[in-house]
């Protein structure tokens, strides 16, 4: 049975590993986009006085979606910006409820954040962008992806706390994008025995 869960936990990181190497890889994409055609067309309006006309909403585009996918992975390796001077001076219980209370408000504010970007999304599914024809729908639906990501992340962190019973200042240190989150599994699966 604990073979089982271990197999289901390997699947399971090995899928989350390989959605955030793909985020990663997108937003290396826009990131080259929106450099490649901001620096050709100030080249191009430098040499030739004119410029790429669908550059500029192409960059805009690409930066959108590079701040959203990025505080997704910000969000996932702990390194978003966080006060910690609290958490780290009282006893382990209050610890817990702290972090919990943190993961709990966060939940609260995505999903009105996620709401919000919906009913916004909807508002717009008929506009576009004027010179590239973009679906504005599918820029404010980037919050809504957002706002689903950010929950999910909020669970597992949960589920780390409460279930797999790990310490909150474990919880909320930084971690490398190429450490594996469930690489002490097998740990945690021996508490839970």
């Amino acid at each position: 049975m604990s073979s089982g869960i271990s197999d289901k936990m390997s699947g399971i990181t090995k899928m989350i590993n390989f959605l955030f190497r793909t985020i990663e890889i997108l937003i290396a994409i826009f990131l080259a986009i929106m450099i490649i055609l901001t620096f050709a067309n100030v080249v191009l309006r430098f040499v030739f006085h004119k410029g790429f006309a669908y550059s500029e909403e192409v960059a805009r585009i690409s930066f959108i979606y590079l701040v959203y996918l990025g505080s997704i992975v910000a969000m996932k390796e702990n390194n978003h910006l966080m006060v910690d001077s609290l958490i780290m001076k009282v006893p382990m219980a209050a610890k817990r409820v702290i972090y919990f209370l943190i993961q709990g408000i966060t939940i609260w504010i995505m999903a009105l954040l996620t709401q919000g970007a919906w009913q916004v999304s909807l508002l717009n599914k008929n506009n576009s962008w004027v010179v590239t024809h973009y679906p504005v729908f599918f820029i404010q639906f980037a919050g809504v992806v957002l706002g689903v990501a950010f929950i999910i992340i909020c669970i597992v962190n949960l589920i780390k706390l409460i279930i797999l019973k790990e310490d909150p200042i474990d919880l909320i240190k930084p971690h490398d994008s190429g450490e594996d989150p469930f690489a002490d599994f097998e740990q945690d699966k021996a508490v839970l025995k």
